[in-house]
């Protein structure tokens, strides 16, 4: 009998006639085997390149500023990479199964979908005097724009075939969508909740943070049932990102941005529209911005589907 549930919930076969609450648990097991080992694996090619560089990293030798937060963005592509192997050699599916696939359009999509999300919450905080414009006169090289779109693309992509591709797609499978989204959903939350200190906030925004980090992986999930792929949410998780990062020097999930920014805005860190310390991602105006969108996406599937 031990025998038998220890086989079931292992995450190292793809036995899938279990009840619906082994299956739940034997694939938050294997999520959680595909992070560990990204994170040792990350970690190590991390040190190993910064002693080749000359660096002593075991003894707190490292390099800061930009360079970490590189490094940190660029290092999630181990994670993409292990989910990959996992998902091929456990579960016996191919990158199209993970939803990799139609990738000019649907990431453009996604990006435009970000850059109208985010224009939407800027323009309305300015309008009710929560945010103002200030005047740029820093310089920002080509390059390092590039380089950090890169990283953030690199960083969003991988946290959507972990936690879309992988977690809801082979959920999805066998438990039907919603629970499906209801479960890789609350592991993307509690992965970013892990990662920062939004439960260091005032308690109405590390509720409206949480509340948004829910709202924003139900609008990727969103985006993957419609196109069924995973590449317009890589899009819009990517650039969501990288404009309130590099293009706007926010926070983002709560980490300082690197940048100053190209567009400089002055937030009222006060206000519960605009999050606080933990910026736009914890404030109400943000709230509201992706509950409409979320609203909109799934009645244009429902019409799309017929459902009246």
């Amino acid at each position: 009998m031990t025998k038998s549930i220890i086989f079931n919930l292992s995450p190292f076969n793809n036995r899938a006639d279990i009840s619906k609450a082994e299956y739940i648990i034997k694939k938050l097991l294997g999520f959680a085997v595909i992070y560990m080992a990204a994170a040792v694996l990350g970690e190590g090619i991390i040190l190993g390149g910064l002693y080749a560089a000359g660096y002593d990293a075991l003894h707190g030798d490292m390099p800061g500023g930009e360079v970490a937060m590189l490094l940190s963005l660029y290092g999630f592509a181990v994670f993409a990479a292990i989910t990959l192997i996992y998902r091929r050699l456990v579960e016996k599916k191919r990158p199209e199964h993970i939803g990799i696939k139609k990738a000019g359009k649907e990431y453009f999509t996604g990006i435009v979908i970000a850059a109208l999300l985010l224009i939407a919450i800027v323009l309305l905080s300015c309008l009710v005097s929560a945010a103002s414009f200030e005047r740029q006169t820093q310089k920002v090289s080509p390059l390092s724009i590039v380089v950090w779109l890169g990283a953030f693309m690199v960083q969003g992509a991988s946290e959507e075939i972990m936690c879309r591709g992988f977690l809801q797609g082979t959920l999805q499978d066998k438990l039907g969508t919603r629970l499906a989204v209801a479960v890789s959903s609350t592991v993307f939350v509690g992965m970013h909740l892990l990662k920062t200190d939004l439960m260091d906030s005032k308690p109405v925004f590390a509720l409206l943070g949480i509340v948004n980090l829910y709202l924003i992986s139900w609008l990727f999930s969103a985006l993957v049932i419609r196109t069924g792929s995973i590449v317009a949410a890589c899009g819009l998780h990517s650039f969501w990102n990288f404009a309130l990062s590099i293009l706007m020097g926010s926070t983002v999930s709560g980490n300082d941005s690197s940048s100053n920014g190209l567009i400089i805005l002055r937030v009222d860190n006060g206000s519960i529209l605009m999050g606080g310390e933990y910026g736009l991602e914890a404030g109400g105006m943000t709230t509201v911005i992706l509950a409409i969108a979320l609203v909109i996406l799934v009645k244009r599937k429902d019409n799309k589907n017929g459902v009246q």
